[in-house]
């Protein structure tokens, strides 16, 4: 006989924890009632989804919308690149006919002609110059709006690998066969349905009889 109050406790025992999920806690949606005598393979906890589900959908939507956001950004730059390069074009064919018309003869051009003359070559080549320099300034725009976009994309999609790892780990089932016995917390309670739970924690143990 022994004199004393408490509880048995099995030489042979394996625990049953939380799912190291990447999502941080989760709710007991199912539970194995305590005494059961369960085989290998059976379900003995079942986590509540439905939130995993929501974070999952709207992670999609932000996947999505970036993405469409990049295919925008690569439409914009295409559309300013090919105006820039019609202007481009333009002042090209301008330099080219006031290279081609020489007006430098004081003897038939007014001096105000011969002047414009100058002047307008010399404007064609700078808006050559500013094309270029358009052509360079927004594509390094558009290079670093779209490497922004890139890493919010890859930060998305991050989070939907680890709402998906954690969907798949929501059915806890029995290593082996076993008696169920929860585990208490520090607080002296055990889990049960709407309980919220974070990964590692034990919630019972699997005792040999």
């Amino acid at each position: 006989k022994v004199r004393a109050r408490g509880e048995l406790e099995a030489v042979k025992a394996y625990p049953v924890a939380v799912p190291q999920v990447p999502t941080g806690a989760l709710k007991v949606a199912r539970l194995v009632p305590e005494g059961s005598t369960v085989a290998a393979g059976d379900v003995l906890v079942e986590f509540d989804a439905s939130q995993l589900e929501i974070e999952l959908d709207n992670n999609m939507a932000s996947f999505r919308g970036t993405d469409r956001r990049i295919d925008r950004n690569r439409i914009q730059s295409g559309i300013e690149a090919g105006s820039i390069g019609v202007y481009k074009s333009v002042a090209e064919l301008e330099l080219e006919v006031a290279e081609t018309v020489k007006i430098v003869d004081g003897e038939i051009y007014s001096r105000r002609e011969i002047l414009d003359a100058t002047l307008d070559k010399d404007f064609a080549g700078q808006k050559i110059v500013f094309a270029d320099l358009s052509l360079l300034l927004r594509g390094k725009y558009y290079d670093i709006d779209e490497g922004i976009l890139q890493v919010q994309r890859k930060q998305v999609a991050d989070k939907i690998d680890r709402v998906k790892t954690s969907l798949a780990t929501l059915v806890l089932k029995s290593p082996g066969p076993g008696m169920v016995v929860y585990r208490k917390n520090w607080r002296g309670s055990t889990v049960s349905v709407g309980s919220s739970v974070w990964p590692g924690n034990v919630l019972m143990q699997l005792v040999d009889p």
